[in-house]
């Protein structure tokens, strides 16, 4: 993480928003729940998970063309 805040500053700082918006969506009886996870959840989080691989792999691509172009 430490290298993180050298090199990815924001990089780094959007990824904790990011964490804090989800992390605030949950009550605190969540946090405590130990109840399995439904289907759908799991669901929409491998979905998400997917979706979020491939825009950062649009994203690397992307990069890559650019930096092939200078």
């Amino acid at each position: 993480m430490q290298r993180l805040q050298v090199s990815r500053t924001s990089f780094l700082n959007n990824q904790r928003e990011e964490l804090e918006t989800i992390i605030s969506a949950f009550s605190i009886d969540d946090f405590n729940n130990n109840a399995p996870l439904s289907g759908e959840f799991l669901l929409g989080y491998y979905c998400q998970r997917q979706w979020m691989r491939e825009e950062s792999a649009k994203k690397r691509g992307e990069l890559q063309s650019q930096t092939k172009q200078i």
